[in-house]
């Protein structure tokens, strides 16, 4: 198997892969209002991305089901961690979101990880572990 090549694209040539779906069926549009509605609660949440934001960047997936399951255990263990946190700064909830995204893809802490408690990072990674998504619980 071939090595993946890494190369360095300046951000003006990137442009959105083509939309792979017309429409979304309405149990996957009420799967991305439930997330969405955690994940960007008027503002105070971690994520300022818009529900149709979302719903476009689905339709332009291969798999918009298996992204969006995705999607909804990260807002499963984010709200549980802002209910064991209520007191958390609009940057901790950014910054919580973001070890959540990166800890889906298998990836190294975003930089503003450090502004989270020491704990915070092993307190969500448990929490990711845990949590079984609404679509497990089915």
């Amino acid at each position: 198997m071939a090595r993946a090549k890494t190369t360095n694209v300046k951000i003006d040539h990137i442009t959105l892969a083509p939309h792979r779906h017309e429409t979304l069926n309405d149990d996957l549009m009420a799967r991305i209002k439930w997330f969405t509605d955690i994940l960007c609660k008027a503002g105070e949440g971690g994520d300022d991305t818009t529900f149709e934001h979302y719903v476009d960047g689905f339709r332009r997936d291969m798999h918009p089901e298996r992204e969006v399951a995705i999607w909804e255990h990260i807002a499963l263990v984010y709200s549980a961690y802002r209910e064991q946190h209520p007191d958390l700064t609009t940057e901790d909830k950014r910054a919580a979101l973001a070890v959540l995204v990166m800890a889906s893809m298998g990836q190294a802490m975003p930089p503003d990880w450090n502004r989270l408690p020491s704990d915070a990072v092993g307190e969500l990674s448990a929490l990711y572990r845990q949590l079984a998504t609404p679509n497990d619980v089915q």
